[in-house]
C-alpha cells in the first residue's frame, strides 16, 4: 500500500486517500482468493477508521454476470467479515452502468435484508455525492416530511 492506495491481486484497487470515503474499483473478473485479499483489506481499513462510506466502482465488472460459484464464495467471505465491517460502515454506493444489473442488485439487497444503507448509481459523481451526504448525516437517510394532522 502506498499513501492509501492498495492494489490487490487481480486488479482490485482500493483508494482510501480521501477516507472516510473509500473508493473500490473492481477488475473485469475476480476470483475467490482475490475476494479474500480484498475483504482482509476492508477489515484493516475498518480497524483504522471508525466511519467509512464505500464507493464501489462496478463499471468494469458486472456482479450479476460473475460465475455462481464466485458469487456464492464471495457471499461466504462477506459473512465472515460482516460484523467487523458493520462497526465502521456508514453506507455503500455502487456505480453500475447496466440498468438491469442495478435493478438486480437493488432486489438482491432488498431480499437479503439491510446491512447498511446501500444504493446503486449510473454515475460516479452521483454515487460520490450520496456517499458524502450519508457521511454528513452519519448514515441516516433523509426522511420525508409529512404534514401533521390535528384532530378537531
Amino acid at each position: 500500500m502506498v499513501d492509501g492506495l492498495w492494489l490487490g491481486g487481480g486488479g482490485f484497487a482500493v483508494d482510501s486517500r480521501e477516507a472516510p470515503l473509500v473508493v473500490v474499483t473492481f477488475p473485469t473478473e475476480a476470483s475467490t482468493p482475490q475476494y479474500e485479499l480484498l475483504f482482509e483489506h476492508y477489515a484493516e481499513l475498518c480497524q483504522k477508521h471508525s466511519r467509512i462510506a464505500w464507493l464501489i466502482e462496478f463499471r468494469g465488472f458486472d456482479p450479476v454476470k460473475a460465475p455462481a460459484s464466485v458469487r456464492r464464495q464471495s457471499a461466504q467471505i462477506f459473512a465472515r467479515h460482516r460484523e467487523r465491517l458493520q462497526r465502521s460502515t456508514v453506507c455503500e454506493a455502487r456505480v453500475v452502468e447496466s440498468t438491469v444489473s442495478r435493478g438486480v442488485l437493488t432486489a438482491f439487497d432488498w431480499l437479503t435484508g439491510s446491512k447498511w444503507p446501500t444504493r446503486q448509481f449510473a454515475s460516479f459523481s452521483e454515487a460520490a455525492a450520496w456517499a458524502r451526504k450519508m457521511l454528513e448525516s452519519d448514515g441516516r437517510p433523509e426522511r420525508p416530511q409529512f404534514p401533521s394532522f390535528h384532530r378537531v
